[in-house]
């Protein structure tokens, strides 16, 4: 990785790192390691970073605050982070790099590349979990929260790389990874892409490049069915080229729901390309740990089952949870409003029998008004923060499931999904695990 920097550096001794959260930390880390006679500029709107730096020697160049991004133009090489927009004209002028283009480019024949809308977290993670049980060196990495430099001293060529890819990442990539597979796509991240053609053009990225002979496996096409088994059955047919059955995947799966299953076979698919038998990487599935905040079990309390789907901030994510799930008796909605169509999500919502609709933030109203015209009406509950909701919660009777799926971001009020979840699961054991449910009259519901 070190000659292919210097190479892309055009003989410049000074870069600028723009963004200074956890990718840029890992690019500052690595330069100081292998490349420590560049001068290095960090550019960020986080004052605080500066503390950082008050007693370091060799301190980078500080462009903090609000105008962070005016330091572009004193600078030839700039490696930036995935959510920062910049103009397009940066690209023109200046050599623009990232983490993800530099490490596709180094090592695209070694990456099994996923990317999705929803899914990539689960499908990326269950495919890095069989190649590790069948014996195959297997590093996962990317946005599932760790950057691929962190990971770079553990690559040897024999290692099989999990790279999970955001559209934010691909945005401006120029290479695609051997294997790639694209779970799905729905409107997501418009607050960024202004629109859902440029959020799809950065997504297909990862097919774009590809060189012939390389795997590329798209879900778009089955992303608007229920998955049931006939579909289910020719995804496998089209992707694992094997005779595998639904139920033998099903006796296997610790996974919830039909989607689910089709990120499973997806997950196979690729997993076949590195030559492991199919029937034996079923068998690694019972081992394998949902990941958190995906309709994970948040327990029992009072005898109510809560479970928590704070990643769902799309509301496809939250029409597959109800399905995923029997008899639900209260979903909770809502969240940032980034403009989304909600009237589909309302539409099903009308027809399904959910006794209760909890409301939360300005995507929460928007539903709340489309359904408040409805027959539904009489069950939408609306509250100022989720503390409100588990509170009047406490009050309904003959509840068996609890479920939070948002269809919504989560950042009006939260860090990011992981912190909503862990806020979610945090007052459902502070009340219901210590506190007697109440008795209510008629106007508590409301």
């Amino acid at each position: 990785m070190r000659d292919l920097v210097l190479s892309k550096l055009n003989g410049t001794g000074k870069v600028l790192i723009l963004g200074f959260g956890r990718e840029g930390r890992s690019t500052f880390k690595w330069f100081r390691e292998m490349l420590p006679e560049i001068r290095l500029a960090i550019a960020d709107k986080n004052r605080a970073i500066a503390g950082e730096f008050s007693n370091r020697e060799n301190k980078p160049v500080l462009h903090l605050g609000d105008d962070y991004t005016g330091a572009l133009s004193n600078y030839d090489v700039i490696i930036k982070s995935p959510g920062i927009r910049i103009p397009d004209t940066c690209f023109e002028k200046r050599t623009v790099l990232s983490q993800t283009s530099l490490f596709l480019e180094r090592y695209s024949r070694q990456i099994i590349g996923i990317t999705g809308t929803k899914g990539k977290s689960t499908t990326a993670s269950l495919t890095a979990h069989i190649l590790k049980k069948s014996g195959t060196p297997t590093l996962l990495m990317g946005n599932i929260g760790v950057p691929a430099f962190d990971k770079l001293k553990e690559i040897s060529p024999g290692t099989t790389i999990v790279y999970e890819l955001s559209a934010h990442q691909l945005r401006d990539v120029k290479t695609s990874p051997r294997i790639a597979v694209l779970t799905n796509i729905f409107p997501e991240h418009l607050d960024f892409f202004d629109t859902f053609q440029s959020y799809e053009k950065a997504k297909r990225n990862i097919f774009r490049f590809q060189k012939e002979g390389d795997f590329a496996f798209d879900g778009t096409k089955y992303q608007n069915s229920d998955y049931n088994n006939e579909i289910l059955f020719k995804a496998i047919k089209e992707f694992v080229k094997e005779p595998v059955s639904i139920d033998f995947i099903q006796q296997h799966t610790p996974l919830k729901g039909r989607h689910n299953l089709f990120n499973t076979v997806l997950s196979l698919a690729a997993i076949k390309t590195t030559g492991l038998d199919i029937k034996e990487a079923i068998k690694h599935l019972d081992s394998f740990t949902p990941l958190p905040h995906r309709l994970e079990f948040a327990g029992i309390f009072k005898g109510i089952s809560f479970y928590n789907d704070s990643i769902s901030t799309v509301p496809q994510s939250a029409m597959a949870a109800v399905n995923s799930l029997n008899n639900v008796d209260v979903l909770i909605l809502g969240g940032y409003d980034r403009g989304i169509d909600y009237s589909g999500l309302s539409a099903f919502l009308e027809k399904k029998n959910i006794p209760w609709l909890f409301f939360l933030g300005k995507a929460g109203q928007v539903i709340y008004n489309q359904l408040s015209k409805t027959d539904t009406a009489s069950k939408l509950i609306t509250a100022d923060n989720m503390e409100e909701a588990v509170k009047k919660l406490m009050r309904l009777k003959n509840i068996k499931t609890v479920l939070l799926s948002p269809a919504a971001a989560s950042y009006d009020e939260y860090h990011n999904f992981e912190h909503r979840g862990d806020t979610f699961k945090y007052l459902v054991k502070k009340y219901f695990e210590q506190k007697e449910i109440t008795g209510r009259d008629s106007n508590d519901q409301q």
